[in-house]
């Protein structure tokens, strides 16, 4: 338990030092670091003993000045998400995945200038992706998936350029997928499906600068038209989904990662394979070329 007036002995925080510069000399200020949790809700429930006490993020968090790494997934939390979190500019990864938090995204996690990591998937978050997360400028994973989240997918997170995951997936996302995604070409994994989106896939999402895709799936939506030529070029894929969809295309839309999560080099051959024998010679066709 959380015992003493040092918090920098309690279990799951680390903390640093920073040096303070003053007029005769610098001083050595204590502050915390990182905090990662487990059990935290299960265990305050306890001795609580209340019959409708539930179990909320402190808006204190946003006092932690210094904080990198603040770890909190799969602890029950319940409630909001604090808006004075985005006050510590100093965070570089915030999980927040597997509670139960509800509510709004609030739009201050854009200010979270240090930011890397964003974990709020698997909650029960609502309202519309906050255009703000757009300014995140070292932002390399978004997760959001599996929440009850809606509206459009906001043009704006075509600004995160050195993106890598972006999962969006489990959602009541409407609208169409946005053709400024195609602007992130660090980007690895695109994960939209089992949402509402709607429209033609955009022919710049599988354009050379996105060649390093290797996990795409937009299944399960209401996308119509053709699949882009540019999806025959993919040299990287190692997954692509796009059945329960619309889309005027035989045979199945998809080629899986059937020899493992870890097996790359294997999954690319047999998604290469997938692809020019099956849907990239229909498309070749209809476009009047050869393969």
């Amino acid at each position: 338990g959380w015992e003493g007036q040092d918090p920098c002995s309690w279990p799951g925080v680390i903390c640093g030092e920073k040096s303070t510069p003053g007029i005769l000399s610098s001083a050595d200020e204590t502050f915390v670091k990182s905090i990662s949790l487990r059990g935290v809700c299960e265990h305050a429930a306890a001795i609580q003993r209340k019959e409708h006490w539930t179990c909320d993020l402190p808006p204190s968090l946003g006092k932690l000045s210094g904080l990198e790494y603040l770890y909190l997934n799969g602890n029950g939390f319940q409630g909001t998400i604090p808006t004075q979190i985005g006050n510590i500019n100093t965070l570089k990864a915030l999980y927040l995945n597997s509670n139960e938090l509800w509510g709004e995204i609030p739009e201050s996690l854009g200010k979270l200038s240090a930011l890397e990591k964003l974990h709020l998937n698997a909650n029960k978050l609502s309202g519309e992706i906050p255009p703000s997360l757009g300014n995140l400028p070292h932002l390399l994973e978004l997760q959001l998936q599996n929440n009850e989240l809606t509206g459009a997918i906001p043009d704006e997170l075509g600004r995160l350029q050195h993106l890598v995951q972006l999962d969006l997936s489990g959602n009541e996302l409407e609208g169409p997928i946005p053709s400024s995604l195609s602007a992130l070409t660090h980007l690895h994994a695109l994960l939209l499906n089992n949402n509402m989106l709607q429209g033609a896939i955009p022919d710049d999402l599988f354009g050379a600068p996105m060649r390093q895709l290797s996990r795409v799936d937009l299944g399960d939506n209401l996308l119509t038209g053709p699949l882009p030529l540019g999806l025959c070029r993919m040299d990287h894929l190692a997954l692509f989904n796009a059945n329960g969809n619309q889309i005027d295309t035989d045979p199945l839309l998809h080629c899986d990662a059937r020899h493992g999560r870890h097996a790359d080099e294997e999954n690319r051959r047999h998604c290469q394979d997938e692809l020019r024998k099956g849907m990239c010679r229909k498309l070749h066709g209809a476009a009047g070329s050869e393969l």
